[in-house]
């Protein structure tokens, strides 16, 4: 890894051939997207954001195995803005895990210009913020035939800002492996959320109207640089 501690840029090269960029002042950002003001990492895996807004920094985030970590943590070296480490916690299906990324510091110099000819111009639409997520309660509802149950949904963290539009639109369909596509409704049929107030739940009712194998409902995401999320991972479950 390279770093420009005067600029505020690094770049590093992995063992497996990837490449990752970290700075403030990104190019090709979406103006007055959040990733235009605040320090972005971009990889082969994803992005994240660093910023000085502290308000989620006491969130607790629990695993499958019970332990209880906070959600997000980023660490720098002591009195600079180098990157030493980064935490989160992600959810796959009814799983939670904590990944950790270290990062090495090689050399810290200026990295050649040539370096950064490597970013996608069209990176801030296309690649996929691994930060972006959806978080529902309860994982798993039990609903027999004529009854309901409520779900609260809210999203992981602020939604991109592309084109002017801040909002996502969540859908939801029958998971593809069900023969009973009909077996399940809910209401509304559409939920909307924006950068404002993407944390505050909003409640799903799924109705069972009839006996049948539907055990899952998969989201369909619009918007906010959700269409790349592996929706799957976000099911709702239902026996």
């Amino acid at each position: 890894m390279a770093i420009d501690p005067v600029n505020q840029n690094s770049y590093q090269i992995s063992q497996e051939r990837g490449y990752d960029f970290v700075m403030k002042n990104f190019p090709y950002t979406i103006p007055d997207s959040p990733e235009s003001e605040n320090f972005v990492e971009l990889s082969t895996i994803g992005i994240i954001i660093h910023s000085t807004n502290h308000t989620n920094e006491t969130e607790k985030c629990s695993l499958y195995s019970g332990a209880e970590y906070p959600c997000k943590e980023i660490y720098f070296i002591k009195n600079t803005e180098i990157l030493l480490r980064t935490t989160h916690v992600v959810h796959r299906g009814l799983d939670s895990l904590r990944v950790v990324t270290n990062y090495g510091n090689v050399s810290i110099c200026k990295p050649h210009e040539e370096l950064f000819g490597k970013i996608p111009k069209d990176w801030a639409y296309n690649c996929q913020d691994v930060t972006l997520g959806l978080e529902h309660d309860p994982e798993m509802s039990k609903v027999d035939v004529n009854q309901s149950a409520s779900v609260q949904l809210r999203l992981t963290s602020p939604l991109h800002c592309i084109y002017g539009n801040d909002t996502v639109i969540l859908e939801w369909q029958p998971s593809k492996n069900s023969s009973c596509m009909d077996c399940v409704s809910w209401k509304p049929e559409r939920l909307y959320f924006n950068s404002v107030k993407f944390e505050e739940p909003q409640e799903l009712i799924v109705t069972r109207v009839e006996n049948g194998d539907l055990k899952e409902m998969t989201p369909v995401f619009h918007g906010g640089g959700y269409e790349s999320v592996f929706a799957d991972a976000y099911s709702i479950y239902i026996e």
